[in-house]
């Protein structure tokens, strides 16, 4: 990439450029005569989409399991979600929402069918990524006769299992 300032030999070249060489730079004129005269490029580098790592969680039947997918990309990248093959669509307790790097899928009201596998996909025209690490897995309390041997809380609609002891807070 080459930039030239004004109609003179002086130039700036990038060879190689990364997206961390995205940004704005500024070309600046200096004479003895008149003042310095500043012009702004703004320089963007496209790249396919980079998902970032993302987690399997438990939730429970007939809870809520929201899995977040995000992307860096330019262009922005848009978002396709599967459950094994099978793409998913909005609709019957499953809804999709997408900002420009970011994907949210909610399912609602979880049940034994909903439970597995899920991949989400990101795509832009430079190219695709996906991440199938996440797996919604069947979240369940166990009890004995003295009492539960877990603690269940709800934290961001997903189940979390603090153990602890018979006295005592482990």
């Amino acid at each position: 990439m080459i930039f030239l300032c004004y109609d003179s030999s002086e130039y700036l070249n990038i060879t190689g450029i990364t997206r961390d060489q995205a940004g704005d730079y500024e070309c600046s004129a200096l004479n003895d005569i008149a003042s310095p005269d500043t012009k702004t490029v703004k320089v963007t580098v496209n790249f396919p989409p980079d998902i970032h790592e993302m987690k399997s969680h438990g939730v429970g039947l007939g809870r809520t399991a929201l899995l977040r997918c995000e992307a860096a990309a330019v262009p922005s990248p848009t978002f396709e979600w599967y459950k094994g093959e099978k793409r998913i669509i909005r609709g019957h307790g499953i809804d999709i929402k997408s900002l420009s790097s970011r994907s949210v899928l909610t399912v609602t009201n979880m049940t034994e069918d909903r439970y597995g596998n899920y991949t989400c996909v990101a795509i832009n025209k430079l190219g695709r990524a996906n991440a199938s690490v996440f797996h919604v897995y069947k979240c369940t309390a166990q009890t004995t006769t003295r009492g539960p041997s877990c603690l269940h809380l709800d934290y961001d609609n997903s189940c979390v299992y603090i153990p602890f002891g018979i006295n005592k807070a482990i």
